[in-house]
């Protein structure tokens, strides 16, 4: 396996990323352990002075979080990307790599092929992945979709805001992924406010949600240091996760039939309820519904209609309790233990 860590500087070479020559210390010698992945010759560490370390692990990122991906291991404390066998981890339990990020290849396992460019990184994730729409051509489009469905105003793309300008080679808007929505030419706070239920959710379709007058700085599901961040005072800034959809199946439907019930809605007559997918963001009666049956299961809610953090946590809670998927969703099984209890 030595010199396999080869690949990772040849597929970022292929982005247009910047990445110095490689050093002993940064790829089999140095002080790292005889079992390490260094010393098998599958990693690399990219330092801040020799390469853009950023940018290394923001074109490395959307391949760390992939099931069965071919990185076992990307680490950069100052992104807060901390990824091992695609699985984020807490940055407390690894430590260090504030002046380098490292990347690891999984022994036998081979970085991706045929990505030299954006439409080629995008021809081959829908090899793999369920397809978009064929009339997206790329896929920040889905976002103007999922946007225009909903009736939110939204201006015509210009190259700055999708692929163009000023940005990064393997960024997001690099790779055709991300799109940003002006304060002049669209909607903006509606945007923000539309997206960010998604954009919380754990592996979710959306990787990226910044918009600073509504102090919203989510990435990979979490909210991150708006410090870190910057900027995108006058934009929201949107980008969705390679191999991922916001368009079609990927997003639940508005509302879902639970059986065991009658209620009042087209279930009428039936044995079944019509009760909406309730996420992080959402508000009206069926949230109040939401938590007087959570309040009935032992938590202690205001019942004000606003699906907030504390409504989140005790939705996470019920669903630890009763073994489901602790996602903060409230779906059709969700529901259904809900309406049991």
């Amino acid at each position: 396996m030595s010199g396999a860590w080869k690949e990772i500087d040849d597929y970022l070479r292929a982005h247009g990323v910047r990445i110095g020559p490689p050093t002993t210390g940064q790829t089999t010698g140095g002080g790292h352990a005889a079992n390490s992945y260094h010393y098998a010759g599958t990693a690399r560490d990219y330092g801040l002075y020799d390469s853009d370390a950023a940018a290394v692990a923001r074109c490395l990122h959307p391949i760390a979080r992939m099931r069965r991906s071919p990185l076992a291991e990307l680490f950069f404390g100052p992104l807060n990307i901390w990824y091992v066998n695609g699985n984020r981890v807490p940055g407390s339990s690894i430590g260090g790599h504030m002046d380098h990020c490292h990347a690891a290849l999984v022994p036998g396992h081979h970085m991706p092929k045929n990505q030299a460019t954006p439409a080629a990184a995008h021809k081959v994730t829908q090899k793999t992945a369920r397809r978009a729409p064929k009339t997206f051509s790329q896929p920040w489009q889905e976002i103007d979709e999922f946007l225009r469905r909903r009736a939110i105003r939204i201006g015509p793309p210009t190259q700055e805001q999708t692929n163009g300008g000023k940005h990064e080679p393997g960024s997001y808007h690099y790779r055709g992924l991300a799109r940003d929505y002006g304060v002049g030419d669209s909607d903006a706070p509606k945007v923000a406010q539309a997206l960010l239920p998604i954009a919380r959710r754990p592996r979710g379709p959306i990787f990226e949600l910044f918009f600073a007058p509504l102090d919203i700085w989510i990435q990979d599901g979490r909210p991150v240091d708006p410090k870190r961040i910057g900027g995108h005072t006058d934009h929201v800034h949107v980008a969705l996760e390679i191999g991922r959809h916001l368009v079609g199946d990927a997003i639940p439907p508005q509302s879902t039939a639970i059986p065991g019930r009658s209620g009042s809605g087209s279930g009428h007559g039936s044995g079944r309820s019509v009760m909406s997918v309730l996420d992080y963001g959402a508000a009206g009666t069926d949230v109040v519904q939401l938590q007087q049956h959570l309040n009935a299961a032992g938590a202690h809610l205001v019942a004000d209609g606003k699906f907030g953090p504390k409504t989140e946590e005790a939705v996470m809670n019920f669903q630890r309790v009763r073994g489901l998927t602790q996602d903060g969703i409230v779906g059709p099984k969700t529901w259904a233990a809900l309406l049991k209890a």
